[in-house]
């Protein structure tokens, strides 16, 4: 189908100011479109402390009162009055039904964290109406199947497909857009999951995918990829275009601007991904596509993480190899979301993990085949470039810069697109600053 998925991240629907940019930007697509919305910014982490616990009895009440009337607030000043008091009527109920949720409970936990997107996208569909632009809002749980894995749960993309063409194509062509919200999704029992922090992006590239759609937009508050982060290299700049593999490989090393499971579903349809910037819409952002021509590998971005618990893993002698092998790869089938792998081979698994515990548990499958070093608290430096691993002159630059800066040793990643360090965060922060002068001045641009 030659429609559009538009996703809007939390600062892109932060406010009313931001929702009338998110409208000017709806109205400017002439395809056909679907929007996806993550829920308004902050929300997500007060919903994540109830969930926790970290909030209880009087104040559980008092901030989702509070919660309730930011969306109220948007409702006054951008909804058409004959509409508000039946979405007020409902936002309060979607609130109000939140302190009875059983939060001990994982399924009860990810129906406390659905309601930020819910009720966005409830209020985002009658913005768009009252601007002129014809919404309907769809449920999550209607078109995002998923299995019972809460907190990661894990798509169901033929059920996706399916429930896409019953309730978003129909609305499609009638010429309203659909609007959803992301991160959300159903079992197949019927309770409500969630696709993990930043799944609003994987929920725009899984509707785009059950669409076919011609293209995914990911509309956030900075100019696209950005060759390192900004907070910690001022001078960081945009990439212009990047290959899915280098934009996974950024975003599963640290990158924060595009969940790397967005990438999957586009890859797998070559359906290409635009990261652009709601508060400057004219600007090019960065488009992410199978292909980009350049004369020789080059690093085209650098990423990191803290507070990360690095695993090297070795078998035990030649014998233990195969069985070694077969049993990491089923360890880490079941954390494919949580753990991060840099290295895999019958000789040697070098994993990555911010969620320790999932981490914790790959090396508990492995235990007895294999021994490992676990290093807690560390960070990670990866250069990330289609090719790179391949490519003297980079391998080179990398390795001084690395000695230079007293990074651990150069590993090149399975993928063959990044060569990671591992460090503690206070090399990482300032090995990135130098990496970037040593990749990005104007001699290797």
């Amino acid at each position: 189908m030659d429609c559009v998925v538009l996703k809007f991240g939390g600062t892109s629907v932060q406010d009313a100011a931001a929702l009338r940019r998110l409208v000017d930007v709806v109205a400017a697509e002439a395809r056909p479109r679907v929007v996806v919305v993550s829920a308004l910014a902050g929300v997500t982490d007060t919903l994540s402390e109830i969930a926790a616990g970290v909030l209880r009895g009087p104040a559980t009440g008092e901030t989702l009162h509070r919660l309730l009337e930011r969306h109220v607030a948007i409702v006054r000043e951008m909804v058409a009055v004959p509409v508000r008091a039946s979405l007020t009527a409902r936002l309060r109920r979607r609130f109000e039904e939140a302190t009875s949720l059983p939060i001990r409970d994982a399924s009860g936990r990810d129906a406390m964290l659905a309601i930020g997107e819910l009720a966005s996208s409830d209020l985002i569909t009658a913005v768009l109406d009252a601007a002129g632009i014809p919404a309907a809002w769809i449920d999550a749980h209607d078109v995002i199947v998923t299995d019972d894995t809460f907190g990661h749960a894990r798509p169901d993309q033929a059920a996706i497909r399916a429930a896409a063409q019953r309730h978003l194509a129909p609305v499609l062509r009638e010429g309203r857009v659909p609007v959803i919200g992301g991160f959300v999704g159903v079992s197949r029992e019927g309770a409500t999951t969630t696709l993990g922090r930043g799944g609003s992006d994987y929920s725009a590239a899984l509707v785009a995918a059950a669409l076919s759609a011609a293209e995914i937009q990911i509309w956030t508050d900075v100019d696209g990829v950005l060759t390192s982060d900004p907070r910690v290299v001022p001078g960081a700049t945009p990439v212009s275009r990047l290959t899915f593999h280098e934009a996974y490989d950024l975003a599963r090393f640290g990158a924060k601007v595009l969940h790397w499971g967005t990438l999957e579903p586009a890859a797998e349809q070559d359906i290409p991904v635009r990261v652009l910037n709601s508060r400057r819409p004219g600007n090019a952002g960065t488009t992410i596509s199978a292909r980009v021509r350049r004369p020789s590998p080059v690093v085209v971005g650098l990423a990191h993480q803290t507070g990360v618990t690095v695993a090297d893993v070795r078998p035990r002698g030649v014998a233990g190899s195969v069985r070694f092998i077969h049993t990491a790869l089923e360890a880490l089938a079941g954390e494919s979301t949580r753990v991060n792998v840099v290295v895999l081979s019958p000789s040697r698994l070098v994993a990555v993990a911010a969620d320790h515990a999932a981490l914790d548990r790959v090396l508990a499958a492995v235990d007895d085949v294999a021994d490992a070093r676990v290093t807690r608290d560390a960070a990670i430096v990866a250069a990330v470039g289609e090719g790179i691993v391949g490519h003297a002159p980079v391998w080179s630059l990398l390795t001084l810069a690395a000695h230079h800066k007293h990074l651990e040793s150069v590993m090149p990643t399975q993928s063959g697109h990044a060569l990671v360090c591992v460090t503690t965060r206070a090399v990482a922060l300032k090995a990135l600053a130098h990496l970037h002068d040593t990749f990005f001045a104007p001699a290797h641009a």
